[in-house]
């Protein structure tokens, strides 16, 4: 459905009200007929005005769609790859994590940077939990992700050692 602006809504208002009016003075005529047909001039008066989308704007729709689609597959495959178990606690996954993050996920999404995750273990994950952080370090030297995704959960691991609570660093697998 075409969406109008405020300005052409006013306008399409006033006419409606203007053939609601005819309509009682002439009362052999529909009056969904006539107010359809006045619409439609509407909306052939207003198309005159609009300017045609810019190359640049229809070019960027093309590659976030193609995004899109390119993501949909990463997640498709990587859910059936670990059979829609979350790598952590073996509960259903229903949300996928990348590994790899910031301005690296653009070029490194990928099957092995990106792992399946419940919603709990997700969010422990984000709140630095530091046995889900492990158990997901561990999941990925098995499984052989990616080794950019493996130091990035190394990385994030040794960063909460620093920390003073005092977790224990991990050694980077080579």
């Amino acid at each position: 459905m075409k969406t109008w602006s405020p300005s052409i809504r006013r306008r399409f208002r006033a006419l409606a009200d203007a053939v609601m009016d005819l309509h009682l003075l002439r009362p052999d005529d529909s009056a969904v007929a006539v107010l359809s047909a006045a619409a439609g001039q509407l909306h052939d008066a207003t198309a005159e005005k609009r300017r045609p989308v810019p190359q640049h704007r229809k070019e960027r729709a093309e590659r976030k769609a193609a995004k899109r689609e390119h993501t949909a597959k990463v997640r498709a495959e990587v859910f059936r790859r670990h059979e829609g178990l979350c790598l952590v606690c073996s509960e259903a996954a229903t949300e996928m994590h990348h590994l790899v993050g910031g301005g690296l996920r653009r070029s490194y999404e990928a099957i092995g940077t990106c792992v399946p995750l419940c919603g709990s273990c997700h969010r422990k994950y984000h709140r630095n939990d530091l046995a889900t952080l492990r158990s997901l370090y561990v999941s990925a030297i098995n499984l052989r992700l990616d080794a950019t995704a493996i130091r990035a959960v190394a990385f994030r691991i040794d960063k909460l050692a620093q920390h003073p609570s005092g977790a224990k660093p991990l050694e980077i697998a080579k």
